[in-house]
């Protein structure tokens, strides 16, 4: 199994929670344990875990990058690779496009560059793009997932994963995924991930527990608002065909398509009235269920003055439009628990 031909968060998340680790018994640092995994000819995954008690949740450790402006250097990168990790662009909830810069004098870099001379190119040692994801998993088992994937090489993709430890519940497990060729595993690279994640571990620690991070923890519980839509007994909701449509005026309507997403639905309703509202269906990678839409809080406050006079004309035609006039129109509700497709 190759990362590179698999989605990036799937491969690492499948590779990391698979059984058939060989572990290595071998260790200096007897906190660290370390396991390996065959990833196809020449090449091994190495996980790293060492266990210990943190302030939070381990489903609440990393916001979604969309709330951290400047991620540093401190992210998932247990042999600190990269000298800097830059935000470019959030392309999904707890999804966004990052700039990766490789530090050339890193000494993990340069054991992997020895065995592997495509790391010397100008597409690794420039700056170049990237994806920096978090997923979370709800309690009780909760758990919290955060992969930089590097689009010059899988040997610069990393994962980290912190979740309840199995042998200690008041302890956290922190699992940090790296991929590496089999001869540097083999020759040096056990000892180096073992001295660098335990010299790495205080700093990394700082990073998680910094203002920024923080700061950014409280924001993440509000910054994301679940809608739902019920009591649509008479089949879909009503679309506007013009901003400036009349409960009275039935040619003003159209239905919603009957196998719509209400996340469709809600794109197409305020597109109509001219906001360009971002309108999401999924939350942690996971798809709502067909009756809830997510959109981040600060842009739906801004548009609830403008949207809810037409959705309330628009129940209005509804019911005009039910047979005898009759019925329960269609009813917004905010602030729910998000429920999942199965």
């Amino acid at each position: 199994m190759e990362l590179e031909r698999l989605e990036p968060l799937d491969s690492w998340l499948t590779l990391g929670t698979q059984q058939s680790w060989l572990e290595c018994p071998e260790n200096v640092c007897k906190s660290i344990k370390l396991a390996q995994k065959s990833l196809s000819q020449g090449e091994v995954l190495l996980r790293l875990q060492i266990s210990t008690r943190l302030p939070s949740p381990p489903e609440e450790l990393f916001p979604p990058p969309e709330l951290v402006e400047s991620v540093g250097r401190l992210t998932p990168d247990p042999a600190h690779l990269f000298a800097d990790i830059r935000v470019v662009e959030s392309i999904a909830p707890g999804q966004a496009t990052v700039q990766l810069t490789v530090d050339p004098n890193n000494l993990w870099f340069k054991t992997l560059a020895a065995n592997s001379p495509a790391l010397t190119s100008d597409e690794v040692l420039q700056p170049h793009p990237g994806c920096l994801v978090v997923r979370r998993s709800p309690s009780p088992q909760g758990s919290c997932t955060m992969l930089v994937s590097s689009q010059a090489s899988h040997y610069l993709s990393t994962a980290v994963t912190v979740s309840p430890d199995p042998q200690d519940a008041s302890k956290t497990l922190i699992t940090r995924l790296i991929a590496a060729p089999t001869d540097c595993a083999y020759f040096r690279l056990k000892h180096l991930a073992r001295m660098s994640l335990s010299l790495a571990g205080a700093a990394w620690l700082g990073w998680v527990f910094g203002a920024e991070m923080c700061a950014a923890r409280v924001a993440m519980k509000s910054f994301y608002v679940i809608l739902s839509i019920e009591s649509c007994n008479y089949g879909p909701p009503l679309l506007p065909r013009t901003a400036g449509a009349k409960p009275f005026v039935a040619e003003h309507w159209e239905r919603a398509p009957a196998e719509g997403h209400f996340a469709a639905y809600l794109h197409d309703f305020l597109r109509a009235l001219g906001l360009g509202v971002e309108v999401f269906c999924s939350v942690d990678g996971k798809q709502l269920t067909q009756n809830q839409a997510m959109l981040r809080r600060h842009e739906w406050e801004k548009a609830l003055p403008i949207f809810l006079p037409m959705f309330q004309m628009s129940t209005m035609a509804y019911r005009r439009l039910s047979p005898h006039g009759a019925g329960e129109p269609p009813k917004l509700l905010e602030d729910e628990e998000a429920t999942f497709c199965p």
